[in-house]
């Protein structure tokens, strides 16, 4: 069974705009690339979670911030 905080919509598709507004706001932003594409380059005060290893490091990442997740095409 799904937790209840999980069965509310707390996914949000933003462009740059909203992204740089959330960021300025104090949201973590995490590129969920393979550690190989990190290596090409990672956006100023990002932290590097591969989205394969995500949901074992979830204990990881703050609940009472709004988190920001980005990839190299925009399919993860």
């Amino acid at each position: 069974m799904m937790p209840q905080a999980m069965r509310r919509k707390m996914f949000a598709e933003v462009d740059l705009h909203g992204m740089n507004e959330l960021i300025d706001k104090g949201a973590l932003l995490v590129d969920v690339r393979s550690k190989i594409e990190a290596k090409k380059g990672i956006a100023p005060g990002a932290t590097n979670i591969s989205l394969f290893t995500l949901k074992h490091r979830l204990v990881e990442l703050p609940r009472n911030r709004t988190i920001v997740v980005y990839c190299g095409t925009g399919g993860r």
